[in-house]
């Protein structure tokens, strides 16, 4: 996949990883329990799961650990907090303390927030033909969890869709219409997100920038 200009390329070890830095690409590994820090041995260790809880992110992981967003604590958990919420602190380094508690409202686009999200209204598989990009109306169909149809509740594009075959749980979030409708929107990063990045490599300044 490729957003701005910046590509991604799945890998399936770790030996891998060197080759697709050699090439200019970000390689992707599926490691559900973040193993490869341990191979790897990363100055820098980031979690970006926005999980809004600390799924197992230790301060010992590297010699500089960020947490981004609700369920870390700066000094404990990890190095720094990110504030991500949409708020005026957003992209806040913390190095003390939590970020803001998660409001559950999603990002406002439009003048539409909880409209914009696809939610599941119980626990299943998720099954979908459809695709991020694609043009949807108010109560088109885009998939189905456990025979349940999940219906788009607005006109737009579809800015964000998990895959087909996942099982999902009970209020998980689908995916989401973007009201714009701009198919370009699809693959560029959104001023949150580039805000959040920021007080990332801002906090990962801080940290190693040292004068010679």
């Amino acid at each position: 996949m490729e957003v701005e200009g910046v590509k991604a390329r799945r890998i399936d070890d770790y030996e891998e990883i060197a080759l697709t830095w050699e090439r200019e690409e970000i390689p992707l590994l599926i490691d559900p329990q973040a193993r490869v820090k341990w191979w790897l041995k990363p100055n820098v260790v980031i979690d970006a799961i926005m999980a809004k809880w600390n799924t197992g992110t230790a301060i010992n992981d590297a010699p500089f650990v960020i947490g981004l967003g609700p369920g870390f604590c700066a000094d404990k958990d990890v190095h720094a907090v990110i504030e991500t919420n949409n708020s005026e602190n957003c992209g806040k380094v913390i190095l003390e303390g939590e970020a803001e508690p998660d409001t559950g409202i999603p990002l406002e686009v439009g003048l539409l927030s909880r409209e914009r999200v696809m939610f599941s209204i119980i626990d299943g598989v998720f099954h979908t033909t459809a695709n991020i990009g694609d043009i949807v109306k108010a109560g088109d169909i885009v998939g189905y969890v456990g025979g349940e149809p999940v219906k788009a509740q607005i006109n737009g594009v579809l800015r964000a869709l998990l895959r087909d075959g996942l099982q999902m749980e009970r209020g998980a979030k689908l995916g989401e219409v973007d009201p714009r409708g701009e198919k370009w929107l699809c693959s560029a990063i959104r001023p949150r997100t580039r805000t959040i990045a920021g007080g990332v490599l801002e906090a990962i300044l801080m940290r190693f920038n040292t004068r010679l």
